[in-house]
């Protein structure tokens, strides 16, 4: 068994760090999330945060990274109070990828 202390995660490279931290919920599943803006503009982002909460009413959750920058996603569900969910496979994933 590795034990990494706090010291060893925060001297670890950017991405080898973040992709320790996406690790450690296990295996997740990956959807694309499509919304359009109030203008009609398409948007659809890959995300692996998605959860389910309840069943009646049916409560789905998503997190997003903190709006510190423009997050499409977020600000046209909060607009429209729409979008799709669509969960990626092996077939579709390269073109998936596209969106990240």
């Amino acid at each position: 068994m590795t034990i990494l202390s706090k010291d060893d995660i925060n001297a670890q490279e950017k991405l080898i760090k973040v992709q320790f931290a996406t690790s450690l919920p296990g295996i997740k599943p990956i959807c694309l999330v499509g919304t359009t803006d109030t203008h009609g503009a398409y948007n659809l982002s890959i995300f692996s945060s998605i959860t389910h909460f309840g069943s009646s009413p049916l409560i789905l959750g998503m997190v997003t990274r903190p709006a510190t920058v423009e997050r499409h996603t977020l600000n046209n569900i909060l607009e429209t109070k729409c979008w799709t969910l669509n969960h990626i496979h092996k077939e579709i994933l390269p073109q998936a990828h596209q969106t990240s």
